[in-house]
């Protein structure tokens, strides 16, 4: 079972807030203060974050399926998703698979394909986190292209331990596992919205730039200057809905 944490108006447009890999599950939430009069809002905890309990094994289909079913069960109306690093992954893949009402996908530094080199550093990583080793010491590289607002990098570092070292682990450990998503997603007919840092290393521009090249109705967004977690470094609204 996946919780679903709920606010804003109860019959506005449904919005799902999918986190990243790691973050917080309030990543988002000056979006969703801006929206509760407008929207719905749904924020799953997925396995290991939140209220939901971590999962053993980790298989990155059955998770999906049961954010799915968690997510059909309580939406009347089509939805927009909203998500960051690897729930971008997720939002696409809820979209494509075909069971989910989906109005369309804001993505925020997200990606559809991971090469066998990438895949080869995330088991190296997984191997690490099970050995004890601490993320917090490369969060501020990996999210951030400044890494010099001292706020910034506390929010990332706090991502960090939003999940276990061993939830995290098995967590990549599934999605290092999970065939390409690219190839499937011409079939999208929803609006895509792809925003992502000029210096995200996390997830690079060309990732977002091969996403909006396969999917028909899809719009990419380079930030100047900003990184994987750019709302924290963009000077402007990261979080616009505009067209979806």
């Amino acid at each position: 079972m996946i919780h679903l944490e709920e606010a804003g108006a109860p019959d506005g447009i449904p919005l799902v807030v999918l986190n990243g890999m790691p973050s917080s599950l309030d990543w988002a939430d000056s979006l969703v203060k801006r929206v509760e009069r407008t929207h719905h809002v749904y924020v799953p905890h997925l396995p290991g974050y939140g209220r939901t309990p971590a999962r053993q094994p980790y298989v990155w289909g059955e998770v999906i399926a049961a954010l799915e079913e968690a997510l059909t069960s309580k939406l009347r109306a089509p939805a927009v998703l909203v998500a960051f690093s690897g729930g971008v992954w997720r939002a696409l893949e809820l979209a494509v698979r075909g069971n989910l009402a989906v109005r369309g996908v804001l993505g925020i530094g997200g990606t559809a394909h991971t090469p066998e080199a990438e895949r080869v550093a995330l088991r190296e990583f997984v191997t690490a986190l099970r050995a004890g080793f601490d993320a917090t010491s490369i969060a501020a590289e990996r999210f951030l292209a400044t890494r010099r607002d001292p706020e910034a990098v506390a929010v990332v570092q706090r991502w960090v331990h939003a999940v276990t070292a061993g939830a995290l682990a098995d967590e990549f450990e599934a999605f290092a596992a999970e065939p390409d998503l690219l190839p499937r997603l011409a079939s999208l007919r929803c609006p895509v919205v792809l925003r992502t840092g000029s210096a995200d290393l996390a997830c690079p521009p060309e990732k977002a730039r091969a996403v909006g090249a396969v999917v028909p109705h899809a719009r990419v967004e380079i930030v100047p200057g900003a990184g994987h977690a750019l709302w924290l470094e963009a000077d402007h609204d990261v979080f616009d809905l505009g067209g979806l």
